[in-house]
């Protein structure tokens, strides 16, 4: 058993750099379900609270936080597993994360504006 501490999800975030901690936050909020869910499901989820709560600014939102492609949030979800905040099962990779969408495709429904007559 190794005498360096744990650190915590803050320091992880901090150290790693690569996204921000309301990131991190977002796919905590969003992610988790009852029992294991895939990469792909992950990814979809996302997507869509992502759309439910920021409409048409999703993907500016995503995007100013670092995360352009599906396999952002692979790596974000590996390095909480990393650093053991997450498990998966041996089955898992993060390969299961890689163009699961596009993004410019994924979005474009909210970007775009309905007329109502």
């Amino acid at each position: 058993m190794s005498d360096i501490p744990k650190k915590n999800l803050e320091q992880v975030v901090r150290d790693d750099g690569r996204y921000p901690p309301e990131a991190f936050q977002f796919l905590q909020e969003t992610a988790p379900g009852e029992g294991h869910i895939t990469g792909q499901e992950i990814c979809r989820r996302l997507k869509e609270k992502a759309v439910e709560r920021w409409g048409m600014l999703a993907v500016v939102v995503l995007g100013k936080w670092g995360i352009t492609e599906t396999i952002d949030f692979g790596n974000m979800v590996y390095l909480l597993i990393e650093h053991e905040f997450w498990h998966k099962s041996p089955t898992d990779t993060i390969e299961d994360f890689r163009d699961v969408f596009d993004f410019e495709v994924a979005f474009a429904s909210a970007t775009k504006f309905e007329a109502s007559e």
